[in-house]
């Protein structure tokens, strides 16, 4: 159970790195605020220079794939309206591509995880309760 709360917490992060993007902000900006909050949290639990130095960089990889993920949503979004707009669309041309978007996201989703399992293992059993706690607070409001 203690891993849920960090799993929630990359899971915002990586969400709201999505949805940054999504939003057609500005890649720095969005690296920026995401990096204020892994940095807020490493604060939080007054995490060792390793620590943050490790945690920045899982931080830092999900970023970049989720944006990269991102890119590659538009070339989708493309090659559908193509098929759309096409006298008889291929039915297993969209189911392909529907499968491949899914594929990638759910690959993406298990980075996700990985990373959170790597996030736990690099805390102590005291700052996971800190950011335990932290998430139970955030998410009573």
């Amino acid at each position: 159970m203690k891993i849920l709360p960090i799993a929630l917490a990359l899971a915002v992060l990586s969400a709201g790195a999505l949805t940054a993007c999504h939003h057609h902000r500005d890649p720095a900006r969005v690296q920026a605020f995401l990096s204020h909050r892994v940095d807020d949290m490493l604060d939080d639990v007054k995490a060792t220079d390793a620590q943050r130095q490790q945690i920045r960089a899982i931080a830092d990889k999900l970023l970049a794939d989720g944006q990269a993920l991102h890119t590659g949503h538009a070339q989708v979004h493309s090659q559908l309206l193509a098929l759309w707009q096409s006298d008889q669309p291929d039915a297993a041309q969209v189911h392909a591509i529907v499968d491949g978007r899914a594929a990638t996201m759910k690959a993406f989703a298990d980075e996700v995880a990985d990373a959170v399992l790597q996030v736990h293992a690099i805390l102590t059993p005291e700052q996971r309760a800190t950011v335990a706690q932290k998430i139970q607070r955030h998410l009573q409001e």
